[in-house]
């Protein structure tokens, strides 16, 4: 999908928009302003599917999953995407009908949370738009969607094509991990995937009510998958009354995607203050200045601003170094007990593969260490 504008044009009128502290400036339907922003996603040049989002859903017992869908319709009524009744996302709407979507467009610096109660659409609505889809879609196929690139990458591509993707399932690694590294390797060294550490990270309430947002990954080893953020944010507050989580990375230009999921323990003190020594001298005062993350702000900017001007001041005679970590932030650690790799092919017949931890019951401690000793199940899954 090609933008309209260039690049420079869109951001001028994204930035053009207002984003001050009268809120009877903002549309008073969200839904409204969602397509304001969706209209300048959809015009950016670098935003080549601006639809796709992360549905965070959760089994009855609140175990949070993610995936990524297409954003078919959005009105006044909600948000409507299609799929398969019988899939896992189906099966665990029917048991606990609650999502949450999150849409993150890069290039303009902006994301979307959208969270509720689902319904299926009729099947009038739904053999409306089946009725549009092209005769290889409709028998469980799409058009193939090209990919275009610079020389480097069509040779980022050329080694993602290279990668064994056939039936002998030996010939994959025994570690989901390692998987991953060699994936996430050529997402880095794409051109046109400039953050390929941004995840969505899928959590519920203690009452299975799941919620998602956009998260960096921090590091990843065979222990798990580590994030950093607030303890007292909404997400900090879900995984302290629910430790499970879902991670969900998706690089469009490999047509690539990556589904972990397992139970969530927070990262040692030691191994918190290890990383916040490594952040810039605003981000570990900024730590420190957001206490109150997901707060709701009765002042406005000016009170975030004074926070910040405040906690500035307080360490302007403190070195980087010496800056300590607040208590209210640090790591968390994503074991997984389910990794799933997924590649696009032609007529939206993708490949699928799963990685189960062969423990059945999901383990509190950490799922294993970098000596290894984990065994998985490796298996195809259906499109």
């Amino acid at each position: 999908m090609e933008g309209s504008e260039s690049s420079d044009a869109v951001l001028n009128r994204w930035q053009s928009l207002y984003d001050g502290d009268d809120l009877t400036q903002f549309p008073s339907q969200p839904v409204l302003y969602f397509q304001q922003w969706f209209s300048l996603a959809t015009a950016h040049p670098n935003i080549p599917a601006p639809e796709q989002t992360t549905l965070c859903t959760a089994s009855a017992k609140g175990i949070p999953s993610g995936r990524m869908v297409l954003l078919k319709g959005v009105d006044l009524r909600g948000f409507c995407f299609y799929t398969n009744y019988l899939s896992r996302k189906g099966n665990e709407l029917a048991e606990n009908p609650y999502a949450a979507l999150v849409f993150y467009w890069e290039p303009l610096g902006a994301s979307v949370r959208v969270e509720g109660p689902v319904t299926r659409l009729s099947p009038e609505e739904s053999d409306t738009y089946f009725d549009t889809r092209p005769r290889g879609s409709k028998l469980g196929l799409l058009l193939e969607k090209k990919m275009e690139g610079s020389e480097s990458s069509d040779a980022v591509l050329n080694r993602w094509q290279s990668l064994y993707d056939g039936d002998d399932l030996t010939q994959f690694p025994s570690q989901p991990v390692l998987y991953f590294q060699q994936w996430f390797s050529l997402a880095t060294a794409h051109p046109n995937i400039p953050a390929p550490e941004q995840t969505t990270l899928c959590t519920a309430s203690a009452k299975g009510i799941p919620s998602g947002r956009m998260v960096l990954l921090k590091g990843v080893d065979l222990r798990g998958f580590c994030f950093y953020t607030n303890y007292l944010s909404r997400k900090g507050n879900e995984l302290a009354e629910n430790p499970y989580a879902a991670l969900v990375f998706y690089w469009e230009p490999l047509g690539a995607s990556v589904r972990v999921e397992g139970p969530v323990t927070r990262l040692s003190p030691e191994e918190s203050d290890t990383y916040f020594d490594t952040r810039p001298r605003g981000s570990k005062l900024a730590c420190i200045a957001s206490d109150i993350q997901s707060a709701v702000v009765k002042g406005g900017k000016a009170e975030l601003d004074d926070r910040y001007q405040a906690t500035e001041d307080r360490y302007k005679e403190t070195p980087d170094g010496e800056i300590p970590r607040p208590a209210h932030w640090g790591g968390y650690r994503v074991s997984p007990t389910t990794i799933e790799f997924w590649r696009a092919h032609k007529y939206r017949f993708h490949s699928r593969l799963r990685y189960t931890l062969k423990q059945q019951t999901v383990p509190v401690e950490p799922a294993g260490s970098e000596e290894g000793g984990l065994e998985w199940h490796l298996e195809r899954l259906a499109p």
